[in-house]
This record gives C-alpha cells, structure tokens and sequence, in this order.
C-alpha cells in the first residue's frame, strides 16, 4: 500500500516471526520501520490499504492470539498503523466470524473485507462495527472498490452451491450496501474455476477484470 501525501510505502510479511509489516520510504529507498502485529500468527497478515481519511495505513489480519497487550481474536481484526509513529494505533477487531483477507477501502467510514471462509463484510473504520453482511455469496480473497460506478467487487473463489463450487464476483452497491448481482466465473469449458483469487474494476460502465489459468477474463455491464 502507498500514501502518496507522505510518499511511504507499507509491506507485509507475514511469514516473518513475529508477523510484521515494513515502512518504506518511497523516495529514499530506505526502510522507515518495522511494526509487529501482536498475536498474528503465520500467514495470517494479509493485505494492507492506505485509508486518506484517517492518514492511516491498515492492515487485515486473519486471526490473532492472545498476548500481553490485547485478547485473542479468532475472528481476526484489522490493523491500524500510525506511518508518522511507526506504530500500531489499534486493532479494530471482527465481532463475527470473517477471517479477513482482502480489503478496501470503501466511500465515507466504509471499508470492505473478504473473509476466508464466510460471507464478506463491510466495517465502520472507526468505530469497528460491521454495518452490513453480504450474504448472497462465501469465501473471499481479494476484494475491490471501483470509485467511478461505486460498486463492490468481492472474488468469491469459495463459494457454493450445495455441495458443488459455484464461484463468483460478488458485485454490491457500495453506497447502500445492497447486493447487485454474482457474476459466475466459469472457464472456456464452462466448469467451475475456483482457483480464481483476485479481482479487479474500472471505469464507470463496470469493466471488471478476473485472471484465471487460461487468461484474463473481462466483463462488461450490459445497460
């Protein structure tokens, strides 16, 4: 993630013991600073956005365990780095299961998390609360925000139907909160690909970009 007000650069590395993420600096070159997720096991600190609200860096973390600062947190939470300190501001813990994963970083207070194993959610960033459960569809990794047509876009690459996968692009109003539509994601057989992570959107008529094995499959709203 980059602040480009103050030209730094944060990295996580999650397999680091004790899981850490690193400040850049941009222009320099030169590491700024290390800041420890207390608690967060391997692998378990994933994507982080810089949120120009707040002039903080945050952090999705899948899960924590408890340490001598703060209780465990088995829904996982996020993280808040202050870049000017180089440090943990606070942890915004989950209140229901999510695992987060991808993040970001929606209009107003709003951020948007993909969760491991459950249905994505969108948080207040300030208070922590969870305003809305997207339940249409399960088990994200990365999600996006398209700021041209203010939608949602959630790589739902878990999800099913029954017993069988039946992954999607879960596509959601970001100023409403209300669910719009699942975009199956299917290869050029017509099966299922559910080795699809990754999600991303642009322009106001909703072009939205899924690379999957065969290549980048590309789709378009239809007015």
């Amino acid at each position: 993630a980059y602040a480009p007000e103050t030209h730094i650069i944060t990295v996580t590395t999650p397999a680091d013991t004790p899981a850490q993420v690193t400040l850049i600096g941009a222009i320099s070159h030169r590491v700024i600073g290390h800041v420890v997720i207390p608690g967060a096991g391997v692998d378990s600190v994933e994507q982080p956005q810089w949120d120009p609200l707040t002039e903080r860096f945050l952090v999705s973390v899948r899960e924590t365990a408890a340490t001598p600062t703060q209780p465990a947190y088995p829904n996982g939470e996020v993280a808040v780095i202050d870049p000017s300190a180089v440090a943990l501001d606070k942890v915004l813990p989950l209140s229901q299961p999510c695992n987060p994963a991808g993040m970001a970083i929606g209009p107003d207070r709003d951020i948007l998390l993909g969760c491991d194993n459950y249905s994505a959610v969108i948080m207040d960033k300030v208070t922590g609360a969870i305003d809305t459960t997207i339940t249409q569809a399960c088990c994200a990794d990365e999600v996006w925000y398209n700021r041209a047509d203010g939608r949602y876009y959630t790589a739902n690459f878990g999800n099913l139907d029954g017993a069988r996968p039946d992954p999607v692009v879960t596509v959601t109003n970001a100023e409403t909160h209300r669910f719009i539509t699942n975009i199956p994601i299917r290869g050029i057989n017509g099966a299922p690909v559910s080795a699809f992570h990754a999600v991303a959107a642009g322009f106001a008529d909703s072009h939205v970009y899924v690379p999957e094995s065969d290549g980048v499959h590309v789709f378009v709203r239809v007015p």
